[in-house]
């Protein structure tokens, strides 16, 4: 696993392929033996029933560092009604699906608004902080680049205004 910096600074964990010989230079040739062996890469998303490995391979997303609990989530539930007005159950259901069933298709959503301060950004951010590693926030930049990698195995994908210009 390694920490890779995105545009902003900030960083996400990734998996990389390493080399024997690599292992053996950085870490001594005794190290190989603590080092598991793997077929390849894979990405199945679950957050219910995380596996790292499922049938010789490593599982590539990532596990939530949190867990849900019982109780009031009273802010939560302020920004969603802000955002999604009398459309919050919908919400509720969507994001109850995205964490229980993530594989399950889901429309996309699109916010849109010409007014500032109706909480867009902000639901990106609550994504992000959801689904941690597994949700991504993108610019132009990305869209034009031909490396998707990054993006192409997220659950979520978050695309703000204030990223985009406006020409595009």
């Amino acid at each position: 696993m390694v920490f890779t910096p995105d545009k902003t600074g900030n960083t996400f964990r990734t998996y990389d392929k390493r080399q024997k010989g690599t292992i053996i230079d950085d870490y001594g040739r005794r190290s190989i033996q603590f080092v598991k062996k793997y077929e390849g890469f894979c990405n199945v998303a679950s957050h219910v029933n995380f596996q790292p490995e499922i049938k010789g391979f490593f599982n590539k997303y990532h596990p939530l560092s949190h867990k849900p609990s019982s109780g009031k989530f009273e802010t939560i539930t302020s920004v969603l009604s802000h955002v999604f007005g009398d459309k919050i159950n919908f919400i509720l259901d969507y994001l109850h699906l995205l964490y229980m069933k993530p594989t399950q298709r889901l429309p996309v959503l699109l916010l849109e608004s010409k007014e500032k301060n109706t909480g867009k950004s902000t639901f990106g951010t609550l994504l992000k902080i959801i689904f941690e590693d597994n949700a991504i926030k993108l610019g132009n930049n990305d869209f034009e680049s031909e490396f998707n990698e990054i993006w192409v195995s997220k659950l979520c994908i978050i695309v703000d205004e204030t990223s985009l210009e406006k020409k595009a």
